[in-house]
């Protein structure tokens, strides 16, 4: 996972923090199934 700040202030950061901490965790105890993103390196 990887962030990048723009300009966000460290109030508005926690809170997105936050909300995707609560989505793992509903990942890992099955209530809802996580996105899936295939990446393709095209040389």
């Amino acid at each position: 996972m990887r962030r990048i700040n723009k300009g966000f202030s460290a109030i508005e950061l926690l809170g997105t923090l936050e909300l995707t901490k609560s989505e793992i965790l509903e990942q890992i105890r099955g209530t809802i199934k996580p996105d899936v993103i295939n990446r393709q390196i095209v040389k």
